[in-house]
């Protein structure tokens, strides 16, 4: 977790907490209880790891790639009902 900490002199790494290494909610907890108010939630890579996130109770999740499938674009609109979605390129 010091390793995060001093990442955050980072650009992009301020408002959301990257969780590709563990992909695990409740390390996403501590993480984002460690990092503060240098992350208001999680970037995820894919949307399986969105619902992961949602279910374990992380509601601000920003997905950070490209989704064409029908069938995952209505899965992101469910998920988008439950938490927030966030404006990351203001």
């Amino acid at each position: 977790m010091h390793a995060i900490k001093h990442q955050l002199d980072k650009p992009l790494l301020h408002d959301f907490a990257y969780i590709q290494a563990h992909k695990c909610p409740e390390v996403a907890h501590l993480q984002l209880k460690l990092l503060g108010s240098c992350a208001r939630g999680v970037c995820a890579q894919k949307v399986s790891e969105v619902e992961a996130m949602v279910a374990g109770g992380i509601m601000d999740v920003l997905l950070s790639n490209e989704v064409v499938a029908p069938a995952k674009i209505a899965r992101l609109v469910s998920l988008a009902a439950q938490g927030e979605c966030s404006n990351w390129w203001r």
